[in-house]
């Protein structure tokens, strides 16, 4: 189970977890359980707090303080700001599976210090997370040059960024997401967040990003870019939240470049959900079982 915490090195190398206690819940594993044992269909009902393109948030059942939410992951596929839509039966569950893994991995990965929201997964499309405040900024990290970056100043995707390249940008589809040209003035005047706390952001990051591209790369996939949320716990301290899947990430096989990721749907370049099988397959889950709906 992914339990928020931060971990410190002991003399043998062995990795601990020293949990922050005002978070977690002494009977998490009790509440996981019993929502395991409710099932996907009793969950999917559980009192709606926020509907976006590719997932719900639900009210979490059993729990009546409210410190944990339900993520309910969508069959949607949607890009160029919610313009081309689409329904692929299965990928809700897919992601929800893609995703629980890399949090996983990311949790027990020696260097990766980041707090997250994610804790476990308890249905074939439902994760039970830490309540968070979402940020209404969005974190690019650029390991190389595609997508908006090459339209912007006409370079040649593919083209190698020597150090990961950070852009922040305000979440905001009417907008169109904008980019902001200075990363500390305009947050604090918006009243997002201040200096402080955007400096964790970008030091989190890195984290993630080093993170990520050393988990992905052992399973044989290239981490290209991928977008990133945070959010705030319930005492102020700041947590990557949402997902990391093939909605968020673009992806590669690392030998072949067979694409892995939304790119697919988004430009119409092959099937995406076969992707997405591949990209499961390639994190040593099992996809057809996960489609079926045995996801554990």
């Amino acid at each position: 189970m992914g339990l928020l915490g931060l971990k410190v090195a002991l003399g043998d190398g062995l990795r601990h977890f020293i949990l922050l206690e005002e978070y977690m819940d002494p009977k998490i594993e009790v509440l996981a359980n019993a929502l395991q044992e409710m099932g996907e269909e009793v969950l999917s009902r559980a009192p709606l707090i926020y509907e976006g393109k590719a997932k719900r948030v639900r009210k979490c059942p059993n729990n009546s303080q409210g410190a944990y939410v339900l993520m309910e992951f969508k069959d949607s596929l949607t890009a160029f700001d919610a313009v081309k839509r689409d329904e692929r039966a299965g990928k809700g569950r897919l992601n929800c599976a893609i995703s629980s893994r890399l949090w996983q991995e990311l949790n027990a990965d020696y260097e990766a210090t980041a707090p997250i929201a994610f804790i476990a997964q308890v249905s074939p499309t439902h994760q039970l997370m830490h309540r968070v405040d979402i940020i209404s900024l969005e974190i690019i990290v650029r390991n190389e040059a595609h997508g908006s970056l090459c339209k912007r100043f006409g370079i040649e995707p593919g083209t190698p960024i020597p150090r990961p390249l950070i852009e922040v940008g305000l979440k905001n589809d009417a907008l169109h997401d904008p980019f902001f040209s200075h990363l500390a003035i305009p947050v604090e005047i918006m009243g997002l967040l201040t200096s402080d706390e955007m400096h964790t952001i970008l030091n989190l990051t890195e984290e993630v990003n080093d993170g990520l591209r050393r988990i992905y790369l052992g399973h044989g996939i290239k981490l290209l870019d991928f977008k990133l949320e945070f959010g705030r716990l319930r005492y102020g301290d700041i947590a990557v939240a949402d997902e990391i899947t093939g909605d968020t990430c673009r992806l590669v096989d690392a030998q072949t470049g067979e694409k892995l990721d939304k790119d697919l749907f988004r430009f119409d370049t092959g099937d995406v959900m076969t992707g997405y099988v591949g990209l499961a397959q390639r994190l040593g889950l099992d996809p057809e079982a996960i489609l079926q709906g045995r996801w554990c």
